[in-house]
């Protein structure tokens, strides 16, 4: 039976399952009957139409969305590779006895604490074909004769994006690498170099057995990161030119909001919900293999 005192750790984990409740239970709740309906938008209101699983075949009707969900992939495998990569390497300098390592670190963390559309707008000045700053240091340097128009090439638009978003997001990959790295006894690794060990066998074999499970936890919230871009596209290219840089949660917008086809646009955003879903079951399970 229980007692007042067993109830009163309930009462405080109320607010907290509250807000769970209202930001990510009931938005699904009241979105999934959405995706069975064409919603009209008219001055007079919504209405309704009820049309099954039409909006659900549609996903395999649209032209577009093997696209764009090739896109979201490849935007996030690159992404994540680069960011995981370069946070490393950033971890593993900063994790060092060097002059002015707290300075560093002060300069490192401050592209994560843009937010998403100041940093678009910022890479949007740099790529701008006829006033952008890397327009400026090529022609000085003698690798171009004319201005190129960056984020209007399909070549390079989507690249472009990733870069932007990766100068973003390596500092959370840095800093938490950096917390991992400095919870290793420095004694192993300097007793393993007394040994003969060599940088990269003290890396491999001490090192990262004792960072392993802080290098899957920031790979796999990195990609769901990537996966959820959206600022960067809206700010630099919004999708263009001709979908080379159309992402899932920038389509879904496109599709709710600007094209009103509300009801597939729940659909798209359900099948966000599901791939975000997948990897999270993915991070639980890769985290139960490293224990």
């Amino acid at each position: 039976m229980m007692n007042k005192r067993s109830l009163t750790p309930l009462f405080f984990l109320l607010p907290a399952w509250l807000w769970c409740f209202a930001r990510f239970i009931l938005p699904i709740v009241l979105g999934l009957p959405m995706s069975f309906y064409r919603i009209d938008v008219s001055v007079k209101g919504l209405k309704y139409n009820f049309v099954g699983l039409d909006n659900w075949y549609n996903i395999f009707q649209d032209y577009w969305f093997p696209l764009i969900l090739q896109n979201t992939i490849y935007f996030m495998v690159v992404e994540t590779f680069l960011v995981l990569t370069l946070g490393l390497i950033f971890a593993l300098l900063l994790n060092q006895d060097v002059k002015g390592k707290k300075f560093f670190r002060t300069i490192l963390i401050l592209p994560w604490a843009v937010p998403g559309v100041t940093n678009g707008l910022v890479w949007q000045w740099i790529y701008n074909g006829d006033y952008g700053i890397l327009n400026g240091i090529l022609y000085h340097l003698g690798l171009l004769d004319h201005p190129i128009h960056w984020l209007t090439e399909s070549s390079y638009a989507m690249n472009l994006c990733i870069i932007s978003q990766t100068w973003k997001d390596v500092p959370f990959a840095t800093l938490m690498i950096l917390a991992a790295l400095q919870s290793v006894p420095r004694e192993l690794y300097e007793s393993a170099y007394v040994d003969g060990a060599s940088r990269f066998q003290a890396f491999k074999n001490i090192i990262l057995p004792y960072i392993k499970l802080q290098v899957i936890f920031t790979l796999v919230v990195q990609m769901m990161y990537s996966f959820k871009v959206y600022d960067t596209i809206y700010m630099l290219t919004q999708g263009g030119p001709a979908n080379a840089t159309n992402v899932l949660y920038y389509y879904v917008y496109r599709v709710g909001f600007v094209s009103m086809n509300i009801g597939y646009g729940e659909v798209l955003a359900l099948v966000v919900l599901i791939i975000t879903i997948v990897f999270t079951l993915f991070y639980v399970r890769s985290i139960a293999r490293a224990l």
